[in-house]
């Protein structure tokens, strides 16, 4: 049988593409391996992005203009263990996660607290750091802002740097406050000093760092958090290796760090004191905090306590509600004496708790209302019954 070109093309193409579909499964489901601390290595350095503007995090010297701080400590132990120098690469908060997406530099540390948006975009190392958020205020503070439930006011200035986990607050608790966003933490404090805003949200350490006058002074704090390390979504090598230095500097139990002599004498120096983390002996606890339609509680969710602490949750209802009822621990709880819930007070937090919160419409009752008859319905049946007597009346006079 002769075979002519167009079949001898076919029977080579059919002979071939096995060989193709082998190659393609090849080349397509091998992994891609991760580099990324190869990388550093190689280059003989890690280029690091920062914000040099949050002390006692991250600052220039006013005069040798180095960047210094309790973040630039931690990584150059970092890179001392690596065997690496470091490159900074100082950027705008605004835009220093972008760098990092854009593979700018290998890491961030700025003291980026890890929440669980920034981690759909980026992957973080474990914490390094721990702290909480705080409200700081002018001493006279004229619009008497003690906790940070007193901001939520239409009547109150708020002032937060912009992108923080402070304004982040505000956005994700719908706080009816007027917010001002500054570029930095220090104009914030500024515009506090000079009476623009009332009061400051911000990392606690920062608002009791030097650069705050003696006039100011921090009256609460809340939304305890951790600060870790982003690394391109993926850079899995050199994350870990990080988590295993962070390990050497903080212990492995992260709930229960014991930080080495280096991190100590470096929190000492930055921040003026002895690193406040908990012992072996200190624990932490979780309080379920959730409520129902038609109004808030605040805080809410599951919510970390250290053993011995005070936490305090207050009850918004929305307009025309109530507290219904209240719930901690399944057992209802009775409302005081002639009053209504506004919020609960757990003292000495030594177990884990739940607590639950219903609202209830308010039924505005009409003054003009008679138990089972309406004010009309009693002038009709009144006026019907006199014009029946005096029909009878009348009737009885003609007979």
């Amino acid at each position: 049988m002769k075979i002519n070109a167009k079949n001898k093309i076919l029977i080579l193409f059919l002979l071939l593409l096995p060989l193709h579909i082998l190659f393609i499964s090849n080349t397509t489901a091998k992994p891609i391996d991760d580099t990324s601390l190869q990388d550093v290595i190689d280059a003989g350095k890690i280029v690091v992005g920062i914000e040099a503007g949050y002390p006692p995090f991250e600052q220039r010297n006013p005069d040798t203009d180095e960047i210094e701080g309790f973040d630039p400590d931690i990584m150059q132990y970092i890179a001392d263990d690596i065997g690496v120098s470091i490159e900074w690469v100082d950027v705008s908060w605004s835009v220093i996660f972008t760098g990092l997406a854009l593979g700018n530099y290998d890491c961030i540390i700025s003291a980026v607290t890890i929440t669980a948006e920034r981690e759909e975009n980026m992957d973080f190392s474990r914490w390094y750091y721990r702290s909480a958020q705080a409200v700081l205020v002018n001493n006279d503070n004229p619009k008497n802002i003690n906790t940070i439930y007193d901001i939520n006011s239409t009547s109150i200035n708020v002032g937060v740097q912009g992108g923080t986990t402070s304004e982040l607050y505000l956005i994700d608790n719908n706080i009816v406050a007027v917010k001002s966003s500054f570029v930095t933490i220090p104009l914030a404090i500024e515009a506090l000093e000079l009476g623009t805003v009332d009061v400051v949200l911000g990392n606690h350490a920062i608002l009791l760092d030097d650069m705050v006058s003696d006039t100011m002074k921090v009256v609460d704090t809340f939304n305890p958090e951790d600060f870790g390390i982003p690394v391109q979504t993926g850079s899995d090598s050199l994350r870990l290796r990080i988590n295993s230095i962070l390990d050497d500097l903080l212990g492995v139990d992260i709930d229960h760090p014991e930080t080495n002599a280096y991190y100590t004498a470096s929190y000492e120096e930055w921040f003026g004191m002895k690193p406040p983390y908990p012992t072996s002996s200190t624990y932490y606890y979780t309080i379920h905090a959730s409520c129902g339609n038609n109004g808030d509680i605040n805080p809410e969710g599951e919510i970390k306590v250290a053993e011995g602490d005070r936490i305090e949750f207050k009850f918004t209802p929305d307009s025309n509600y109530m507290v219904d009822s209240l719930t901690v621990d399944g057992t209802k709880v009775e409302p005081p004496s002639g009053g209504s819930y506004s919020s609960y007070i757990f003292y000495n937090v030594d177990s884990d708790h739940t607590i639950e919160v219903d609202f209830r419409e308010v039924i505005v009752e009409d003054p003009f209302v008679i138990p089972g008859y309406s004010i009309v319905s009693f002038i009709i049946i009144s006026f019907a019954m006199v014009s029946i007597i005096t029909v009878k009346i009348h009737q009885r006079r003609l007979n």
